[in-house]
């Protein structure tokens, strides 16, 4: 199933934007047929879970007419975007979460600086660069911090770029 398990709680270390969320749920496939559509409680499932409920959910899944291409949809997907539970037939773990950056070098500051400023959504770069010297970082800070974050750099009018945060791999 594609949309098994419950998110995580938002906490001020995982702030999710609209357009993080938007990207995370466009990447699911409408997997006509699916065979786990609509039945959460069955493939809901976590490592450690009942082996009769385990081996239930993963023979619906054998049968599904949707398994060859829900199994290519999660073959593709980068394992921190993979949903948990019983999923084209096995049980997957929950991901990862990425690792938190360490805020005693300088970077570390500017990544937790720029995931802070970017989660709404786009900002123009001129104005991150002038609020990042407020607080003693510099353009370079700035700029190995959205390599690390792999930032989105769009120009906009004017020869204005901007930086937004790429979707979560």
């Amino acid at each position: 199933m594609i949309t098994h398990h419950q998110p995580r709680p938002l906490t001020a270390t995982r702030l999710v934007g609209v357009t993080q969320l938007t990207a995370v749920v466009g990447d699911i496939p409408p997997l006509p047929g699916a065979a786990c559509k609509g039945q959460p409680t069955l493939f809901d499932l976590e490592p450690g879970a009942d082996t009769a409920a385990i081996e239930a959910a993963a023979a619906v899944c054998r049968s599904c007419p949707a398994l060859q291409a829900c199994a290519e949809w999660v073959a593709s997907t980068p394992p921190r975007r993979r949903p948990s539970g019983v999923v084209a037939g096995q049980l997957l773990p929950a991901p990862e979460p990425p690792p938190e950056p360490d805020t005693t070098t300088a970077t570390g500051r500017a990544t937790v600086f720029l995931t802070e400023r970017l989660h709404d959504g786009p900002r123009l770069v001129a104005d991150l660069i002038t609020e990042a010297a407020a607080v003693g970082l510099t353009r370079g800070h700035l700029g190995e911090a959205a390599r690390r974050l792999r930032v989105t750099r769009t120009r906009s009018q004017h020869r204005k770029f901007t930086w937004a945060l790429s979707t979560p791999a």
